[in-house]
Order: C-alpha cells, then sequence, then structure tokens
C-alpha cells in the first residue's frame, strides 16, 4: 500500500503524539515507530536514532537496506564527530561497490541535545544529493528536539538500561586488559593451579 505523504508540520506532530507514550516492557516501540514514520515519509535510504552512553555511542533505532551500526566510539565517523562537536553535519559519501563503481549519497546527521549537553544524534541517508535542504535540516532538528525530552522523561529507563550495559562493557574490557597485563610467571602460576585443580577433580 503507497504511503500518505503528510506535511512537515502535520509529521512532527504525529512524532510528538508517538513519543507521549511510555516504552513497553523489554522494547522501546515509540523510537521504532518514529524511525519508521521518517524512513517512509521522507524517503531516506537509511535513517538511525543513536544514544550517548559513557565513552560509547550506541544504536537505538534503524531502517535501511544495511546492517545498522549498534555501536561506535565518540568522535568517530560521522556520527562520532556531531556528538562531539554538537553541531549538525551535511556531507556526501562516495560509496564504492564491488565489480559495480560507486556512486555518492548524500548524508545528515543531526545532534539530539538538551541544555546544551549533546544526549545522541540522529543520522540520515539519501541517494538523491539535494535531499538536506533547509526543510529536512529544520524538520530532523525538530524531531531531534522532541528525543531530547523523551530520553529523559518517558524514554529515562532506556538511557539507564545503557548506562548499565555500558558500565557493564567497561568492566570486562578492564578485566580482560589486567589479563593481557599480567606478568608470564602470574599466568604461569594460574595455569598450574588450574591444572592441579582439574587433576584433583579427576583422581577425586
Amino acid at each position: 500500500m503507497k504511503t500518505q505523504i503528510i506535511d512537515s508540520r502535520k509529521l512532527v506532530k504525529q512524532i510528538e503524539r508517538v513519543l507521549a507514550q511510555r516504552p513497553a516492557s523489554g522494547k522501546d516501540a515509540p523510537l521504532e515507530q518514529v524511525i519508521d514514520l521518517l524512513y517512509r515519509q521522507r524517503s531516506y535510504s537509511s535513517i538511525g536514532i543513536y544514544a550517548v552512553s559513557g565513552q560509547r555511542i550506541l544504536g537505538l533505532a534503524y531502517r535501511g537496506p544495511t546492517l545498522p551500526c549498534l555501536e561506535t566510539a565518540l568522535g568517530k565517523g560521522p556520527v562520532g564527530a556531531v556528538v562531539q562537536s554538537g553541531r549538525t553535519t551535511v556531507s556526501q559519501l562516495q560509496l564504492q561497490f564491488e565489480g559495480a563503481g560507486s556512486r555518492l549519497q548524500a548524508e545528515i546527521v543531526v545532534p539530539i541535545k538538551l541544555a546544551g549537553r549533546v544526549l545522541g544524534a540522529i543520522d540520515a541517508e539519501s541517494d538523491r544529493l539535494t535531499s538536506f535542504g533547509y526543510r529536512d535540516q529544520v524538520l530532523l532538528k525538530q524531531v531531534a528536539a522532541l528525543l531530547a525530552r523523551y530520553l529523559t522523561s518517558n524514554g529515562k529507563s532506556l538511557m539507564q538500561k545503557l548506562r548499565f550495559r555500558s558500565l557493564a562493557a567497561d568492566r570486562d574490557a578492564a578485566g580482560n586488559q589486567e589479563k593481557k597485563a599480567a606478568p608470564a610467571s602470574e599466568r604461569s602460576a594460574s595455569a598450574s593451579v588450574r591444572k592441579a585443580t582439574a587433576g584433583e577433580v579427576l583422581h577425586a
């Protein structure tokens, strides 16, 4: 069924109503609905919502033909750079295709900010190089403002889950680094203990 296209003001109002919902347990349906609306209404080739969690930027919702980027670092790539600077960027990407040359694609990244604090970003791409003119920039900035309010109100539990997940990942990474940094004598002693324990179990 063909999507009925609505103007930007009505689209923002519809997104505002969607974000008035509370997320269902274990899911974040409002963000999925927002992404779906923008993807269908603006005919972007891909669009995603990302949130800052510690030193990571994590994917919250995505629509597009390729696998989404689930995690990136602050300052890395277009999304990481915008989160770090807090400024919207519009650029052109040179996409390479094996055996089929390349093509240009437009990209816009809009920070999700509240009171000067960057909470995340919206990242959209389009096959049409003129897609991200004034109208789309205004639309996505309005949506980003709505998302900022959502992530600090109805969607606050989602941000808390992301923080816990990020802390757990940091602890795991620190543990792995400690294991790698341990002196060879300590690793050898630890291995001996494991072998002895295994032998005791086998001969018990």
